[in-house]
């Protein structure tokens, strides 16, 4: 993943809520700027941070982030069926990596059972590519994802938002 400003990154963090023991999530494939940054964040506000790192050979570089009780870092399969204990729920959900096309609609369907009501998942995808935007974009409100949206706030990323609501969808379990 490319380097973001720090600007950006600071408004992209606007949208996190300033409640007490918040946790927040990172899909990524090694260890980025948004990566260090959630753990700084995490730290500075007391909130828990859970890096989920897909790609294995990367897993012990990202381990130099992992500071009990602020940061967690662990290995996932895409295929997996939960990315996180049952009983924990994140306001944030932040996806740095690109999904395989295999797994995506696997991967919405598990991680929105991570997210809390009125939380956010945000997808960081290469700026140009209409066709996975798109793709990405109808999946969330075939989801009834709300205030779905895009933030220009990088050169080289689209940065994909949506919202979950309890409620707007039946087929939630």
């Amino acid at each position: 993943m490319n380097k973001l400003n720090p600007e950006s990154i600071e408004q992209l963090f606007s949208i996190i809520p300033n409640h007490p023991a918040l946790s927040l999530m990172q899909f990524t494939d090694q260890i980025d700027d948004i990566a260090i940054a959630l753990k700084e964040f995490s730290k500075k506000n007391d909130y828990e941070l859970l890096l989920n790192i897909s790609n294995n050979e990367n897993l012990e570089k990202a381990k130099i982030l992992e500071e009990t009780p602020i940061c967690k870092v662990k290995s996932i399969k895409w295929q997996q069926r939960r990315y996180a204990s049952m009983g924990t729920l994140f306001y944030n959900v932040f996806v740095t990596t690109l999904v395989p096309n295999e797994h995506k609609e696997a991967f919405l369907e598990n991680v929105l059972h991570h997210i809390k009501t009125a939380g956010h998942i945000l997808f960081f995808l290469p700026k140009g590519n209409r066709d996975l935007l798109d793709t990405w974009w109808e999946m969330l409100e075939e989801k009834s994802l709300v205030s779905i949206s895009t933030l220009d706030i990088s050169e080289k990323y689209e940065i994909l938002i949506g919202k979950k609501m309890h409620g707007w969808d039946s087929s939630f379990k």
